[in-house]
């Protein structure tokens, strides 16, 4: 299937406001009767989302009113071998990101959270990464790199079209995995069965 799509041009800055994560120094002081909840870098997979149900609690670390999450933000994985975004997709009260994520609120007038979320994740906007804030092994995006990152995006209305084929093929995806770790289960179970014969 052939498909094409106008795209603007545009740095992520224009099409998104961009804030860290909340500010704790040293380890991530988990309470379960905290009054917040924190999504740390275990809890987010660029392929599956966020893991909400084991999402951790903490109590303020500061007068200062957090950054809460809501839907339609994007969590920013900068460190690593591989960077990544994960996009909210539920409304959940008082949560916020781990200090060592950045949190991409996209303009709703201009921008799907999933799509620019997906186009993040892609080889155009990796390859940007690795370029600007990467070395042999090690990627560390800054603030300034990330802002400057340069966004294709058609509009709105198809950004949502792409957003649906998106979710049909990973749907699809996940049906096929699911299947051949059926398959792959009834195979062992028919060899664990077989007698062996002796020699």
């Amino acid at each position: 299937m052939h498909i094409m799509f106008y795209c603007n041009k545009y740095l992520l800055k224009r099409i998104s406001s961009i804030q860290s994560g909340y500010s704790i120094r040293g380890k991530i002081p988990e309470d379960h009767n905290g009054e917040l909840k924190i999504i740390r870098m275990k809890d987010i997979d660029p392929e599956n989302g966020i893991d909400w149900d084991n999402i951790a609690s903490i109590n303020p670390v500061s007068k200062r009113t957090p950054l809460f999450l809501k839907q339609s933000d994007i969590i920013f994985s900068g460190r690593g071998t591989k960077v990544f975004s994960v996009a909210v997709d539920r409304n959940i009260e008082k949560i916020v990101a781990a200090p060592h994520f950045f949190v991409i609120n996209p303009y709703n007038n201009l921008v799907n959270s999933f799509y620019l979320s997906w186009y993040i994740n892609q080889n155009i906007a990796q390859k940007y990464f690795k370029k600007n804030a990467g070395s042999s092994i090690i990627i560390n995006v800054k603030r300034k790199v990330l802002e400057e990152l340069p966004v294709l995006l058609p509009s709105l209305q198809e950004q949502e079209k792409i957003t649906k084929y998106i979710r049909a093929i990973k749907k699809e995806h996940d049906i096929g995995q699911k299947l051949y770790r059926k398959k792959n289960q009834l195979l062992t179970a028919i060899i664990s069965q077989t007698k062996p014969e002796e020699k």
